[in-house]
């Protein structure tokens, strides 16, 4: 499984960065204060090979980074903190031609 894109959304006041992998995967969540409020790592994946994505306002920048274990670890970063984060994850089913 791999990270196909990262497509970030991004203004003064809020984010969004959407993911999108190559096919369903699961994630575990590490929550820091500081520098990113979240850290998504995404289990059984490779990263894509474009390591860092720059956003653009509230959130400054994404990166990825392979993990030990198969994961990819997602990593967004800011300068303001206290900031409240929320993981959507949507399978979709790829039908086979």
């Amino acid at each position: 499984m791999k990270v196909v894109a990262i497509e970030p959304y991004g203004s003064k006041d809020r984010a969004r960065i959407v993911v999108t992998l190559s096919g369903p995967a699961t994630y575990r969540v590490g929550e820091i204060c500081r520098p990113s409020p979240v850290r998504p790592n995404l289990e059984r994946t490779e990263p894509s090979p474009h390591h860092e994505v720059v956003v653009g306002g509230l959130v400054e920048r994404v990166r990825q980074s392979a993990r030990s274990g198969d994961a990819t670890r997602i990593v967004p970063r800011s300068q303001r903190q206290g900031l409240t984060a929320r993981i959507f994850y949507f399978a979709r089913a790829v039908s086979g031609s």
